[in-house]
């Protein structure tokens, strides 16, 4: 879940006229789907990984989305990265 504390990196989207923030955040936990059809991706594991969240984007400080979590931190940056709307890193 998304943790301010475990902010690593952020970065700035748009949509429309109005700017939000993208944040990548370390995790002690890898989610799974929950779902058993899916094997060993289904159940959540005890690993350092990272997750993608967004930011409300009418009501500031807030996230409502959260974009997956990733073995590697170069995979949640690509996903942030080609996510609608990314402009930089700050």
């Amino acid at each position: 879940m998304f943790d301010k504390e475990k902010i690593f990196k952020t970065g700035i989207c748009r949509y429309a006229e109005k700017e939000y923030h993208v944040y990548i955040c370390k995790s002690d936990v890898f989610y799974g789907t929950g779902d058993c059809e899916d094997g060993l991706t289904g159940e959540d594991v005890e690993k350092e990984c990272f997750s993608v969240w967004y930011e409300d984007i009418f009501h500031p400080g807030k996230t409502n989305a959260g974009g997956g979590y990733f073995e590697t931190f170069e995979d949640a940056v690509k996903k942030a990265e080609n996510g609608s709307g990314f402009i930089k890193w700050v």
